[in-house]
């Protein structure tokens, strides 16, 4: 009866030890835009390795607002963000990771509030990028190069800064899409300068200041020397 008892339940370890099926999905790692799509592929092997090729394959997404798979495999990006997507094959399911990047504009709309400044001034860029439902989108990488940086130079910001005498046009890009502007840079300005009123203020904590400047036509670019405040343009 011992004997029995010894030999019922070194089988019952034997059975709970044994390994499992593997899933493997590839490509392991993929990066999507918006509206691209991939196929992936799943392998099952039993558990001395072999593949399992008549395996049934069920597939799944842990995040559908992401990405979206039917059950061939077959991946749609849908919005930005990352996600797993799972082949499962029984009680096993192997992943891969998906990363979903934003799609770019379709459109840019570029303006600035004077094509002509003078020497030594500068003006924003304003720029909107739109999707292709003609909705404006936010937080997209814009850049920004001169034609001739010898006339205009401008910054990863979007201003331009006027150098000398001439003319010039800026380009603003974001993935296909991009807006050109024109600029003209009249001779330096050689007035009375710029006059910031008031010059001078006392604050409490919690105050608000505003500030104008005058002289000539400008769109100054604002800053503060110091911690304690921050300043916006109106």
């Amino acid at each position: 009866m011992m004997t029995g008892l010894a030999l019922l339940t070194a089988g019952t370890l034997a059975f709970g030890q044994q390994a499992q099926e593997r899933v493997s999905v590839l490509p392991a790692e993929t990066t999507l835009a918006v509206g691209e799509t991939v196929e992936l592929s799943a392998t099952v092997r039993d558990p001395a390795g072999s593949s399992a090729s008549q395996a049934a394959i069920f597939w799944l997404t842990t995040t559908p607002e992401v990405v979206t798979v039917d059950q061939q495999g077959r991946v749609t990006a849908v919005g930005s963000g990352e996600a797993r997507v799972g082949a499962r094959s029984g009680n096993t399911v192997g992943f891969a990771r998906i990363t979903v990047l934003p799609a770019p504009p379709e459109t840019l709309r570029a303006t600035v509030p004077t094509p002509d400044l003078p020497a030594g001034f500068s003006i924003p860029i304003a720029v909107t990028p739109m999707d292709r439902n003609g909705e404006r989108m936010r937080d997209v990488e814009l850049r920004f190069q001169s034609a001739n940086p010898s006339v205009a130079t401008v910054d990863a910001e979007g201003r331009i800064w006027a150098m000398a005498e001439g003319e010039t046009s800026v380009t603003v890009s974001s993935g296909p899409a991009s807006a050109v502007v024109e600029v003209s840079v009249t001779p330096r300005f050689e007035g009375g300068g710029l006059a910031l009123e008031p010059s001078d203020a006392t604050v409490r904590t919690g105050d608000v200041v505003r500030f104008r400047v005058s002289g000539v036509e400008a769109y100054p670019a604002w800053s503060v020397d110091g911690a304690g405040a921050e300043i916006s343009p109106e």
